[in-house]
């Protein structure tokens, strides 16, 4: 999925306007996507998570972000699929 179309999405999810960033850190690890105004972070993610991947979201969620996860694969073969459920997210 092309970082600009997350970032639309998230502009439009939100009628005050929204921030969102590729790649950001929230100590002591780093997020795919964030959107500030919803504090929702969506991981996109690799085999370099999969032992790690729960323990990730609970210390995000702790500090109140809602945490969304995709595999990457899901990502590259349901590209609009992953967008819909963001959206959805976001609305909710």
């Amino acid at each position: 999925m092309p970082r600009s179309d997350y970032g639309r999405g998230c502009d439009a999810s939100s009628s005050k306007g929204s921030a969102s960033a590729a790649t950001i850190r929230l100590d002591p690890m780093s997020s795919t996507f964030f959107c500030a105004a919803a504090k929702l972070i969506v991981e996109v993610d690799g085999g370099q998570h999969a032992n790690d991947g729960d323990a990730r979201t609970r210390w995000l969620e702790a500090r109140g972000y809602r945490v969304i996860r995709f595999w990457n694969n899901a990502v590259l073969a349901n590209t609009e699929g992953v967008l819909s459920t963001i959206l959805g997210t976001l609305r909710a």
